[in-house]
Parts: structure tokens; C-alpha cells; sequence
């Protein structure tokens, strides 16, 4: 058996979805690839697409890391040996 599908009345994806969503969240976060597709399905089961994403852990990493503001004059240029491997 390649996936276990207990016999309750819910799934756990979409008990977890739906206690994410009373606490006010709307974003789920895991590094786990076989979680987001099921958080992502149980998104939509629970009704709650467009209102709760899920995001693997990576992309909320990438969200948060600090960017220089467009235009600011700290941007400093990647040397050309960096960017051509020379």
C-alpha cells in the first residue's frame, strides 16, 4: 500500500487546514513535499481556496530574506569574474 487512507470522517489534511484557519492563519508552511500536496488538496476540499495558502519552508525563507530597497544607492554590483567564472 503506497499511501494510508484511514477510515474517519475527515482527513487529516483538511482537520489541520481547517485548525490553521481558526487560529486566524492564512498561510501553512512545511518542507515536506508529500504535506503540500495533501495541505494543498485539503485547501480546496475545506473551501478555503484563495483565502489559505500552503508554501514549502524554502519559499517563506526566500520571502522574508531582506532586499534592498528598489533604487537605493547600497546596492552594491556583483564583481563580472562572479557572475562569468572567470
Amino acid at each position: 500500500m503506497l499511501f494510508y487512507e484511514p477510515k474517519e470522517e475527515e482527513r487529516i489534511g483538511v482537520r489541520r487546514v481547517r485548525m490553521a484557519a481558526e487560529t486566524g492563519a492564512n498561510v501553512i508552511v512545511t518542507a515536506c513535499p508529500f504535506c503540500m500536496v495533501n495541505l494543498e488538496d485539503a485547501v480546496k476540499v475545506a473551501g478555503l481556496e484563495g483565502k489559505m495558502s500552503v508554501i514549502d519552508l524554502t519559499e517563506l525563507v526566500d520571502r522574508q530574506i531582506a532586499r534592498p530597497a528598489p533604487g537605493s544607492e547600497r546596492v552594491q554590483e556583483v564583481p563580472q569574474e562572479c557572475v562569468t567564472g572567470r
